[in-house]
């Protein structure tokens, strides 16, 4: 809820939406074989906004950059789970 995300405590509406998509891959996962390590994903993330966009496109945004910084961990690319703000990982993320 985007509402109660900018009424957060956190520093930005970012950063708490963050923590929303954070518990949500925690729920959903993503699916990922290596070796004979296999996690398999179990749901999907659906977002819009009836009335705005950049709203939804923000949203979208926080949750590819969690899954962002998951995926190149998993890959051993960029260790921790989470990327810096501003890093050219997230720069990229934005240009696409």
């Amino acid at each position: 809820d985007f509402s109660a995300a900018s009424r957060s405590k956190k520093p930005t509406v970012l950063d708490a939406l963050s923590d929303v998509a954070a518990w949500t891959l925690d729920e959903t996962r993503f699916f990922q074989c290596q070796g004979t390590k296999v996690q398999l994903q179990r749901g999907v993330l659906r977002s819009n906004c009836i009335d705005c966009l950049d709203r939804t496109n923000v949203a979208q945004f926080a949750v590819g950059a969690v899954a962002l910084a998951r995926c190149v961990d998993a890959l051993g690319f960029v260790r921790g789970s989470s990327l810096e703000p501003g890093s050219r990982l997230l720069l990229v993320l934005m240009e696409l």
